[in-house]
């Protein structure tokens, strides 16, 4: 009987279909990520990490770069490439502080693979790293 009451409490269906929409929102947030992660990671020159590149002056990069950064952090937890933006987030902000933090990411497994296989889907060479 509680049951059956419980299933009809607006309070109950509200969190249901709150749920249910965070849900729809995370995989679509998801999909339209890892497209244009994958699409900005193909942009980007096989040797970017080797030598001494230009410091890039954009507001507009470095702001979209931190939110790529902010968004990757919480897609750690919640459903989402979150390791992938993260990398990209910093590859947006061009500062030469992070290059060996980068450099460092890039060489683990699976986030090498990750990103590789974007690039080779894109048909570009793989990243040559120092």
């Amino acid at each position: 009987m509680r049951l059956a009451r419980a299933s009809t409490s607006p309070t109950l269906r509200w969190v249901l279909e709150l749920a249910g929409s965070s849900v729809v929102l995370s995989l679509v947030l998801a999909l339209v990520g890892a497209i244009t992660l994958s699409r900005m990671l193909a942009s980007l020159p096989a040797d970017h990490f080797v030598g001494d590149r230009p410091q890039t002056s954009g507001a507009l990069r470095r702001t979209v770069g931190l939110l790529l950064v902010a968004a990757g952090i919480v897609m750690l937890v919640t459903p989402g490439p979150g390791i992938v933006s993260i990398v990209v987030g910093l590859l947006m902000l061009d500062l030469r502080v992070l290059r060996p933090l980068l450099v460092r990411l890039l060489r683990r497994r699976r986030v090498a693979a990750a990103v590789n296989a974007a690039r080779e889907r894109a048909g570009r060479p793989p990243f040559v790293l120092p």
